[in-house]
């Protein structure tokens, strides 16, 4: 009888033991499909190599600028565009939950001897959003509060940039666009907005380009997925 309530009780704290170590819920995942292409034609970019960051992989871009990656952890990334004879370039997304993320990437050709070229360079990343709910006179409205931040990654000060921001939700896309100066190399200018969506809500924002002043570049032109 001893020994057969000892096998009982040596039983029980395995069991305890086994769901100590267990996940406390099951993992989240969703898709990124994304596009790179020429910043000034508008054109696909094959053969671009494309990362992430946190990391979850590399991958080549296809014959018409296109890339996919497939059950991403739930979470904000940064992904980061690298094509020979072209300036390197990020944008960054949101993963939700089931769902596919879309992502557009401008890349500037590379040329030094465009006496108008300079290596002034930005990456500019959403790093939070949220849904907030305020009282209007037409009754309840959702805004959505972004939070940004935009880097000189080159090794020139930057005069003064145009960030384009896409805004996503069930109801449909809206879009905000925010200036700012005087960036010097090597350092960060943060910023928040926020964007009334009527009664929608964000499931994500990204960015979908960006303009730095000084270069002679045209104004990015949208993407049609």
């Amino acid at each position: 009888m001893r020994r057969c309530l000892f096998g009982v009780l040596a039983g029980l704290v395995l069991l305890m033991s086994g769901c100590k170590d267990s996940p406390l819920g099951p993992e989240l995942y969703g898709t990124i499909s994304g596009r790179v292409v020429d910043f000034d034609s508008g054109a696909g970019l094959a053969g671009t190599n494309i990362t992430t960051s946190p990391a979850t992989g590399s991958i080549v871009t296809g014959a018409d600028g296109s890339f996919e990656f497939n059950d991403v952890p739930a979470g904000t990334y940064t992904i980061s565009a690298r094509r020979p004879g072209y300036r390197s370039s990020t944008a960054s997304v949101a993963v939700i939950e089931n769902r596919v993320t879309q992502a557009a990437v401008f890349l500037q050709l590379s040329d030094s001897t465009d006496p108008d070229s300079t290596d002034a360079e930005i990456s500019v990343e959403v790093t939070n959003f949220f849904n907030r709910t305020v009282q209007t006179s037409r009754g309840d409205s959702v805004v959505v509060v972004v939070e940004y931040r935009v880097r000189n990654t080159g090794t020139e000060p930057v005069p003064s940039y145009e960030a384009y921001f896409r805004i996503i939700t069930p109801a449909g896309d809206f879009f905000q666009e925010v200036q700012g100066t005087s960036i010097g190399i090597g350092q960060t200018d943060l910023g928040r907005f926020e964007k009334e969506a009527g009664g929608a809500r964000a499931t994500a924002v990204r960015v979908d380009g960006f303009f730095i002043g000084g270069q002679k570049t045209a104004r990015p032109r949208p993407i049609r997925h």
